[in-house]
């Protein structure tokens, strides 16, 4: 599977239940105990920002926090 086709299976697999999290839920505990489901979103939204960002021929800075990347909505 090239990197266009993965991007397209994870954005399909996740969009539905990204949508289904209700704002109410971000709190919310995951089996990870360090993490919110808040927390597991935003690695995820960074994520594919990383992967964006290399598929355009970018590096990313590992060090670098990217802070919330889920803002209000």
């Amino acid at each position: 599977m090239d990197a266009p086709d993965q991007a397209r299976t994870a954005v399909n697999g996740l969009t539905p239940l990204v949508h289904a999290t209700a704002a109410s839920q971000l709190g919310d505990a995951t089996p990870c105990q360090k993490w919110a489901v808040r927390d597991l979103l935003n690695h995820l939204v960074g994520g594919g920002h990383m992967f964006a960002i290399c598929l355009n021929g970018g590096t990313v800075d590992m060090s670098a926090d990217p802070g919330d990347l889920l803002g209000d909505d």
